[in-house]
């Protein structure tokens, strides 16, 4: 009773002396790329957004609420790009970037395209694969292909990756990071999935990146022989539930690892 009296009167005091608030980045971050659309007149420019710093173009309909359409307006870079230049530029003298360059890539929760420009802007490779399972995003993806005239150069299916064929349907969904939505198997589902090794691709893949929200475990299982083939680099958002399982079906393959902060790993072959 004293403990719950005593709270109460330390917060009515900091409400009298003005105690600062807790500050919410997300409402700081929204605000800001609502300040900034309305300046550069995004929406009377199609949502197309480019700047001095990216070298790509990126289409950016959902900036006010999607958090990685925000991120890339407000930051004026790519999304993750600390870990991309780390991985292709700076980790054993450039050696990923040097490899990679003039490759094929794959890219599995490929979003609106922000990892798959990267890599043709700012390593020069030849080839995309890219794979983006919900309908609107897949939508906008296409556009940012089209935008910076990668037609040619990338190969685009609006489907999950999984273990096997089958379906699937959203199990969550959040307007404010789109990125984050997840699917579920679902025999009743409209989404399909596919796997990597179903596909037999002949081209030489150099480079994975995998960010599926729980699903990699299924992407790693339905790709194993195209990477036991490849020996890729393979950049992959991982789910601590999933490490071990993860880590151990790679590790068989003679691949190492790095943490790159957070749930985000990097697995090379030594």
């Amino acid at each position: 009773m004293l403990k719950s009296t005593i709270i109460r009167t330390i917060n009515k005091l900091k409400f009298i002396l003005g105690y600062p608030k807790r500050v919410d980045p997300n409402k700081i971050r929204k605000k800001e790329a609502r300040r900034i659309g309305r300046k550069l007149h995004l929406k009377k420019n199609n949502y197309i957004f480019c700047c001095d710093s990216i070298s790509a173009k990126f289409y950016l309909p959902r900036y006010e609420t999607d958090y990685i359409q925000q991120l890339i307006l407000t930051k004026r870079e790519y999304y993750e790009k600390d870990n991309l230049d780390f991985i292709c530029k700076k980790w054993e003298n450039g050696k990923v970037g040097n490899e990679i360059k003039n490759g094929c890539i794959l890219d599995i929760g490929t979003n609106i395209g922000n990892h798959t420009l990267y890599f043709f802007n700012e390593i020069g490779i030849l080839k995309a694969i890219c794979f983006e399972p919900i309908d609107f995003i897949f939508d906008i993806l296409c556009e940012n292909i089209k935008l910076n005239h990668l037609e040619e150069k990338v190969v685009l299916y609006n489907v999950a990756v999984g273990e096997c064929k089958g379906l699937s349907s959203v199990k969550f969904y959040n307007k404010d990071n789109i990125g984050s939505t997840q699917i579920a198997i679902n025999k009743n589902g409209n989404i399909p999935i596919i796997s990597i090794d179903s596909l037999n691709i002949e081209d030489n893949i150099k480079f994975v990146k995998i960010d599926v929200e729980s699903f990699e475990t299924k992407v790693i299982c339905g790709a194993i022989n195209t990477i036991e083939k490849n020996k890729p680099y393979i950049m992959i958002e991982i789910q601590d539930e999933n490490f071990d399982f993860i880590k151990s079906e790679l590790e068989k393959l003679g691949y190492s690892y790095m943490n790159l902060g957070g749930i985000n790993y990097f697995f090379f072959v030594v």
